[in-house]
């Protein structure tokens, strides 16, 4: 049963059938029940047209976020929001938590970031990351759609 939950929170079939929003806000939903923390999601609703692999890496990247927040922040409220900008999408993933302790990419500044900010850079994307050690911080993943894919859906 463990590993089954873990198989469907790493890999979603609601990412496979229904799209990258559905699965982050399905995500957002479950972090909040597990956690105790507000997660509000927003999607503005146009097409995002992107590859399995895209899909696969933008959704890895939001829990990675999602749990970053949870271990580390101390935040009490998530803010995510995901659209279709200039021909990419944009995953913002916005807390109100302590920020970044330390200068990142400094020893111990966290393994996850500096694979995640590889795996965009190999899509022909981007990872943005801006903190506030007053409070909060906001990451945001950058990937290019693809316009020939047949699926539509976010």
């Amino acid at each position: 049963e463990n590993a089954r939950e873990l198989t469907v929170d790493l890999c979603p079939p609601i990412l496979y059938d229904l799209g990258l929003g559905p699965a982050i806000d399905w995500l957002a939903e479950k972090m909040e029940e597990a956690h105790g923390i507000s997660v509000e999601f927003s999607d503005d609703g146009r097409p995002k047209p992107l590859s399995a692999e895209v899909r696969s890496v933008l959704y890895a990247g939001a829990r990675e976020l999602l749990m970053n927040i949870v271990k580390h922040a101390g935040a009490r409220r998530v803010w995510i929001d995901l659209r279709s900008e200039d021909g990419a999408v944009v995953l913002a993933v916005e807390d109100d938590g302590v920020g970044f302790p330390r200068k990142l990419g400094a020893p111990g500044s966290g393994f996850g970031l500096a694979n995640m900010r590889q795996r965009m850079r190999q899509l022909g994307g981007s990872l943005a990351i801006e903190s506030n050690r007053a409070g909060g911080a906001r990451v945001t993943l950058r990937a290019p759609t693809e316009p020939d894919q047949t699926e539509g859906v976010s």
